[in-house]
């Protein structure tokens, strides 16, 4: 990125999103952590300009980790220029969990609910010590997620279910993958739907589903079929990102591994970003709008 540019990272944008149209507040506790990840994003920043106590956006290009209201506040408060941004409602709708999930080819025994008894009725129809990963539908880096087996289901994870149900927004099931590999495939969509494409990188995830690091994939990394499969899903969802009104960076997260059965699997899509993520400078390298 030039030295043109100025940069309101919110990591928490989905937190922002959830509470969407209600005024937000990053809790303080938050803040430090994501503080704390700005400096693994100096290749996105790159010579920009980031918040912060006594910098100056005047001059300068705004641009967000996502631009959700907040954001765009901030960058006005700089004084950086706003660049054209989809709606907040657009931004809300296209990193839920439902919007992946209603493209269709989810994993096998997956389910998206919006009533108690509809999904226990779905965890039932497993066996009682089958592993499932439950979600809420505007998680990021590990949190609102959820691992139960209905045999060993404690009152926490009743609790888990009945609070997240409370809203109406639902919660996404899927079977519990043992993975052995996790990819990524970034682009930037622009306006009439033109998209450019990065290279599929290969990420390091922690056991709570944060990324720790991303490399470009080898073909040792990365099979022809499932590079293949994973490309055209990209298309895919680029396509009906833009259906939906959005424009800007995203990406698609994906993964090899074991169903509980202990098949080998590969799923080319397991989640939607609609907004910028850790591994975008590294899979985009020099292909940055």
């Amino acid at each position: 990125m030039g030295q043109r540019t100025f940069w309101v990272l919110n990591l928490d944008a989905e937190l922002e999103l959830e509470q969407f149209p209600h005024p937000f507040t990053r809790p303080q506790a938050i803040q430090a952590r994501i503080q704390a990840l700005w400096p693994a994003l100096s290749v996105l920043v790159g010579a920009g300009v980031v918040e912060g106590p006594g910098a100056r956006g005047e001059g300068l290009e705004g641009r967000a980790w996502c631009p959700t209201p907040n954001a765009r506040r901030l960058l006005e408060h700089y004084g950086a220029t706003l660049a054209a941004a989809p709606a907040p409602e657009v931004l809300r709708w296209v990193n839920h969990r439902r919007f992946s999930f209603e493209l269709g080819a989810n994993l096998e025994g997956s389910g998206y609910f919006t009533e108690e008894a509809a999904l226990r009725t779905h965890l039932s129809a497993r066996p009682p010590d089958w592993p499932w990963l439950v979600k809420r539908p505007l998680s990021f880096a590990g949190r609102g997620r959820r691992r139960m087996s209905l045999s060993r289901l404690s009152e926490a994870d009743t609790n888990y279910l009945r609070s997240s149900l409370q809203g109406g927004e639902g919660l996404l099931v899927e079977p519990w993958i043992e993975r052995s590999r996790d990819y990524a495939i970034h682009g930037q969509l622009w306006e009439g739907g033109r998209v450019v494409y990065g290279a599929p990188t290969v990420q390091r995830i922690d056991e709570h589903g944060a990324w720790q690091g991303s490399q470009v994939a080898t073909s040792e990394d990365l099979p022809a079929e499932e590079r293949a499969l994973l490309e055209a899903e990209a298309e895919r969802v680029a396509q009906a990102l833009s259906a939906a009104g959005y424009f800007g960076p995203f990406n698609l997260d994906a993964f090899a591994g074991k169903d509980p059965q202990g098949r080998s699997i590969f799923q080319p899509r397991c989640e939607v970003n609609a907004r910028y993520s850790m591994g975008y400078p590294i899979g985009m390298g020099e292909v940055i709008a």
